[in-house]
């Protein structure tokens, strides 16, 4: 869910954004309203520890959940109450506990039904360490919703069975999406609401859930996995390949060159592309698009000129006060 908070003054350290700015730029009234509201719309009632920008951050997001009539406080690592909160939520007393990365490693609730990303992070560990939270086994316990609230155009792919082996599944055919085809694309999303519907039950709408993952999906054997017919299919995978790959997680030493162009095909499309695809017209919002998919799109609009404001009036501050979805 893209808030349109501009992050132009916040610096970085260490790999990642600077608490203090972080906390200025999230930290505001409007702001912290959505994020109670969506949680409202998707997860409502579902117990919920909520990652933030900083402490003052935490306190102020769990008074904003407070003033909605939803149990839920703040901890601190100097917070000498932490324990006995952390006991509330783990008895339902408390439903949402926001930190500022306290509780990222060495904190295991099983019952967690949510996971609130409140704050943007470039830090693929601690994006992986936050989502870790909510994915523990409970009885009774059939999924876990997450709420990502992105604030940058930089994304982190969940890491699946498949990534984890440095592979990527074989699609199934209802996985097969064309957005050059406009039917394609309703039918699709149709089909993930009826989906999403089945589990949740009730109006849920679409834009709370981005995409399905099996974890424990057995990941495809090498004989089985897609190599080529063409001779050069056969090479090894070239530097550049194997560069591409390890930025994404992938260990590609070993590969063909044409394993390696099997999967960077299907990686996401690059910020390049996305951008082009918006100054030409293309839904970048509401359905995910692979290298390939956005390499053919942009083939099809050679000669024709971008039109560069629909970028700039997507970048352009705009407060927190909507999301992508409520703009659309």
């Amino acid at each position: 869910m893209r808030t349109r908070v501009s992050l132009a003054g916040v610096h970085e350290t260490g790999g990642d954004f600077r608490e203090d700015d972080l906390q200025r730029a999230l930290d505001t009234p409007a702001r912290n309203a959505l994020v109670v509201e969506r949680y409202q719309r998707h997860a409502a009632g579902r117990k919920a520890i909520c990652f933030t920008a900083g402490v003052a951050h935490a306190r102020t997001l769990a008074a904003a959940f407070q003033q909605a009539g939803i149990p839920a406080d703040a901890v601190a690592g100097d917070d000498p109450a932490r324990a006995a909160k952390l006991t509330a939520l783990a008895e339902g007393r408390l439903t949402v506990v926001c930190n500022a990365q306290l509780l990222c490693e060495g904190f295991d609730e099983p019952s967690l039904g949510a996971v609130i990303l409140a704050r943007p992070t470039q830090s693929r560990t601690l994006f992986a360490q936050m989502i870790g939270r909510g994915l523990r086994l409970c009885r009774g316990k059939t999924n876990c919703v997450i709420l990502d609230f992105a604030d940058t155009a930089t994304s982190h792919l969940l890491m699946s069975a498949w990534r984890f082996f440095g592979q990527p599944g074989e699609p199934r055919d209802d996985q097969v999406f064309n957005p050059l085809v406009p039917s394609e694309r309703a039918a699709r999303r149709r089909a993930a609401q009826r989906r999403a519907t089945e589990l949740f039950g009730g109006d849920l709408e679409l834009d709370a859930i981005d995409r399905w993952l099996d974890l424990l999906k057995p990941p495809p054997t090498v004989p089985t996995f897609a190599v080529g017919s063409a001779a050069w299919h056969h090479n090894p995978a070239t530097a550049k390949q194997v560069v591409t790959l390890a930025s994404c997680g992938y260990d590609a030493n070993d590969w063909t060159c044409g394993q390696a162009a099997a999967v960077i095909v299907r990686l996401p499309a690059s910020p390049k592309q996305l951008n082009l695809l918006l100054a030409q017209g293309f839904d970048v919002l509401s359905c995910d698009w692979t290298r390939e998919q956005a390499s053919r799109a942009l083939a099809g609009v050679i000669g024709q000129t971008p039109d560069w404001s629909r970028l700039r009036q997507l970048q352009a501050p705009r407060g927190a006060g909507r999301s992508a979805e409520e703009a659309r």
